[in-house]
């Protein structure tokens, strides 16, 4: 991997409080995704039964892998790009189980030869098939061993109780820990699972590839100083090097945990005893920080650009690259959970409330259905990526992101969008009692409850944002003609 490429996969960021450390009592999970020039959409799959015999082959790799008899329903938000995107898409299930990701940056084991493995499909595959955030991991870790991954990348699979990050190589091997129920857990890209329990054979807190300390020793990465393995180090072994280290990785790893527990740790710490109990709030506001925000001295400082990578552009947890955020609040009844989520950069959109147990995607919201999105999932061409269409939300949000990037008044549009996000932190609590009063006397009718209220939430959104475009820019105007009178 070429340092350009390591730096260009040093972006997303993933936070999780643990159910003791969240405001409700269930796990919370966070997610900045940074992938340039892309597309947003969403859809929701519904349940689907499968004859005996099935197989299962995504676009993008040439597995054949055998069905199940049912894949459950699932939200999805799909990222679209010209040649396809195979590992931003996030999704939640109906079992109340979500999945995001991280790229790993690469590890020592070779991303290419990989003939055979998957890429795309595991995230499709864990949403699809997951029971619990649990039973994702072991999904996962069957596919693994039967056909392994071409790459090296961070699952975070993570439902009320339970939320575990996965840490793939390209090849076969992958270590897994679960976050303490008292823990806090940010992520930058790279490895941070150490030491590994291997008595843990019930799988309580770890899981791992049968081979994983074997293959270390065959290939002169790792030499045991303990009988029970006790002093092997997954990142350090796998990854450990300065060929993974990169100042991107380095900042926001530092900006993360000063913005999420208000000190520094050491580099790639895995979690730490949460001090307070999280809310969304506290996530969205992690989410959208920038680097500058807390070192404004460095405002005229520069990284030198490698390879063409203009490094101060990937600075933050929110940078010029991100293109969604979301935080996962989970509920005792799945239909209650909520994705809220952003469409484009966090910082300078609005994280709407999104219940799983809608009926259907708002209007705007998905312009290709689901099925002909997975047939042209890697099929997508520039036309379509360029094409404006005013009917279609994305571009309202990609509109106002391009007016913020020249500089238009921040302070106004983020007083703006804290007081619509105070308005939706409100009704979605009464929302929430409505739902469970009605639910008493019928559950469809609860979940028409939930449909209208996230179309209405989501198109108030949009004309927010349309109206805060006309007002920013009537303001640019209005200064123009003051300077020039």
């Amino acid at each position: 991997m070429t340092e350009k490429e390591v730096l260009l996969r040093s972006s997303c960021s993933t936070l999780i409080a643990g159910k003791n450390a969240s405001f409700n009592g269930h796990v919370l999970l966070g997610h900045g995704e940074d992938t340039s020039g892309v597309r947003t959409q969403s859809h929701l799959v519904p349940r689907k039964t499968h004859a005996a015999g099935e197989t299962v082959t995504f676009a993008d790799s040439p597995a054949v892998i055998p069905q199940v008899p049912v894949t459950y329903a699932y939200l999805w938000n799909e990222i679209r790009v010209p040649g396809g995107e195979c590992f931003a898409d996030t999704f939640l299930n109906e079992n109340g189980v979500a999945v995001v990701s991280n790229n790993g940056l690469g590890s020592k084991i070779a991303e290419t030869g990989c003939e055979g493995t998957i890429g795309y499909g595991m995230r499709k595959l864990i949403a699809e098939r997951a029971k619990s955030a649990r039973h994702g991991v072991e999904v996962a870790a069957d596919l693994m061993k039967n056909f392994g991954y071409y790459s090296s990348r961070i699952y975070h699979i993570a439902d009320k109780d339970e939320a575990w990050s996965v840490q793939l190589t390209a090849g076969h091997q992958f270590a897994a820990r679960r976050i303490g129920d008292d823990e806090i857990y940010y992520l930058p890209n790279w490895y941070t699972i150490h030491q590994i329990d291997f008595s843990d054979t019930e799988h309580k807190n770890y899981y791992w590839s049968e081979d994983l300390v074997d293959y270390a020793i065959q290939q002169g990465w790792y030499t045991p100083a303990a009988a029970d393995y006790s002093d092997f180090d997954f990142a350090a072994v796998y990854q450990g090097g300065p060929a993974w280290y990169t100042p991107i990785n380095r900042d926001r790893h530092v900006l993360g945990w000063l913005k999420t527990i208000g000190r520094e740790v050491p580099e790639f710490t895995f979690a730490v005893k949460a001090e307070k109990k999280y809310t969304v709030q506290d996530f969205k506001d992690i989410l959208r920080v920038r680097w500058l925000d807390d070192h404004p001295e460095d405002a005229d400082q520069q990284y030198e650009p490698v390879n063409g990578v203009n490094l101060d552009m990937h600075r933050g947890i929110n940078w010029h690259g991100s293109i969604e955020g979301s935080v996962f609040e989970f509920n005792d009844d799945p239909l209650l959970n909520c994705m809220w989520r952003t469409i484009d950069r966090q910082r300078h959109s609005v994280f709407m409330p999104w219940y799983f147990g809608i009926k259907e995607i708002p209007a705007g919201f998905e312009y290709i259905g689901e099925v002909a999105s997975t047939a042209s999932h890697f099929f997508v061409d520039e036309a379509e990526i360029s094409r404006y269409d005013r009917n279609y939300a994305f571009w309202s949000f990609h509109v106002l992101r391009d007016l913020m990037d020249f500089e238009f008044e921040e302070e106004k549009l983020l007083k703006a969008v804290r007081k619509l996000e105070d308005y939706f932190r409100v009704s979605k609590a009464e929302t929430d009692k409505a739902y469970l009063a009605i639910k008493a006397e019928s559950e469809d009718l609860a979940r028409e409850l939930l449909t209208d209220y996230t179309a209405a939430m989501a198109h108030k959104t949009v004309r927010f944002i349309e109206q805060m475009i006309y007002e920013l820019v009537q303001d640019k105007y209005q200064e123009k003609e003051l300077r020039n009178f």
